[in-house]
């Protein structure tokens, strides 16, 4: 995985207005609230394709991961693909103690997401210590208007 720096505030507003997305963000203000209160230096896009489980276990548990994409599988990315996409506008996250999160904003109610995530938890043998949380509204970075915001998720490990 190559992670990128993240791009200066200036850069980021930028980006974000003449494209009207960054990497599928599109409300500045609250990705930026995300980025301090979780204190991110750097994200990638890379999606699921070429990864599998124990991969994405071992990224999240103990942080990047080299040559994963030698490890082609898509069994990973067709479950994540299944009922409900847990992996729609994806982004790993990289925090400034390098821990990793993985970020999805899927068309989903909460209660959906989570017994998508816990059968791919149970199809996949993930350790009890990867986990999924739901981030608060003022984290929302990515939503088509006030009334239509679609759950924020992070996949992470439990320290």
């Amino acid at each position: 995985m190559k992670f990128k720096l993240l791009p200066t505030r200036e850069t980021l507003e930028y980006g974000m207005k003449v494209d009207r997305y960054w990497y599928y963000a599109n409300q500045f203000k609250e990705l930026c609230r995300f980025i301090d209160d979780f204190n991110i230096k750097a994200f990638c896009t890379d999606n699921l394709s070429l990864m599998k489980s124990g991969t994405f276990c071992r990224i999240l548990q103990r942080g990047n991961v080299p040559n994963y994409a030698y490890d082609y599988n898509s069994t990973l990315q067709r479950a994540f693909h299944a009922d409900v996409d847990l992996s729609d506008h994806n982004t790993w996250w990289k925090t400034a103690s390098n821990k990793i999160l993985f970020s999805a904003v899927p068309y989903a109610s909460k209660e959906a997401c989570v017994k998508a995530f816990n059968a791919i938890a149970c199809k996949f043998n993930f350790p009890e210590n990867i986990q999924i949380k739901f981030l608060d509204d003022k984290y929302c970075w990515r939503y088509q208007s006030k009334e239509s915001i679609a759950p924020h998720l992070i996949i992470y490990s439990v320290d």
